[in-house]
């Protein structure tokens, strides 16, 4: 498993920033707040697409397309990081296929 954290000083993670975790059976998103923490996984079997959004100065992000739900766009990793997410869930994503 494989858990990647967005920056605290990226716009909408300034307290508690996302944390992406790709493990062998798809995406799980975990949005902490003061009071309440939301959590959302998808599996690789209803993932359809995948945006990267890199920009020359600031934060990258990454959007999930998929069935079922709506597009989910998470930003504040770095460059390096988007590619590796993509990386990481289309290899999975072959293995379902």
């Amino acid at each position: 498993m494989t858990v990647f954290k967005a920056s605290r000083i990226s716009p909408g993670n300034n307290f508690f920033p996302i944390h992406i975790q790709i493990n062998g059976f798809g995406i799980t998103l975990n949005k902490p707040g003061f009071l309440s923490f939301s959590e959302k996984t998808i599996a690789f079997a209803n993932i359809t697409a995948i945006k990267l959004h890199c920009q020359f100065l600031g934060y990258s992000a990454i959007t999930i397309k998929g069935t079922g739900y709506p597009d989910i766009k998470i930003g504040g990793f770095s460059k390096m990081e988007v590619r590796r997410m993509k990386q990481m869930i289309l290899a999975n994503l072959q293995k379902f296929s």
